[in-house]
């Protein structure tokens, strides 16, 4: 387990810096703002903050994200982790009471809920996903394993691919 107290960023080259405050409100001036798309697991662990069953190092990793995008002002796209954590794995079965709930718990800790932010009042159905959501959140994963040097197996692979 890592003893990290927070979540690495990537970009086209790699683990990099979060973007600053500045950097953050330069990127939206030009027109090209920076967007954060958190991961399954980013979401899941931001939406069990003040569970007791979650461990210190999560939550110290929960609290530095949400410090980071309070003071960075930056644009978080949960809908992907979202998804992700309501879907059943290793199928294209999505639990929409799951992702409701997943939801409310995500947006509550950015004291900044608004039912535009709910994917789960686009997402009625799961056929959407097949075609269009899945793939682009698969192609993401792919590419942030190949930034983080991570080989996939073929057994993992094949299992997602399924």
């Amino acid at each position: 387990m890592s003893d990290r107290l927070s979540y690495f960023f990537l970009d086209s080259q790699g683990i990099c810096s979060p973007p600053t405050y500045q950097e953050v409100k330069k990127s939206e001036l030009n027109g090209k703002p920076f967007i954060l798309i958190p991961d399954n697991n980013v979401c899941t662990h931001t939406s069990e903050y003040n569970s007791s069953n979650q461990d210190k190092i999560k939550r110290a990793k929960v609290k530095n994200f949400l410090n980071y995008c309070f003071t960075s002002n930056i644009t978080v796209l949960p809908g992907y982790g979202l998804l992700e954590r309501a879907s059943t794995p290793g199928t294209l079965e999505l639990n929409k009471k799951k992702l409701i709930n997943c939801e409310n718990e995500f947006w509550k800790k950015f004291r900044h809920y608004s039912q535009n932010d709910r994917i789960s009042k686009v997402i009625e159905t799961i056929e959407p996903l097949k075609t269009t959501i899945y793939p682009h959140y698969a192609y993401l994963l792919m590419i942030k394993m190949i930034l983080l040097e991570r080989a996939p197996s073929p057994a993992n692979a094949k299992r997602n691919i399924q």
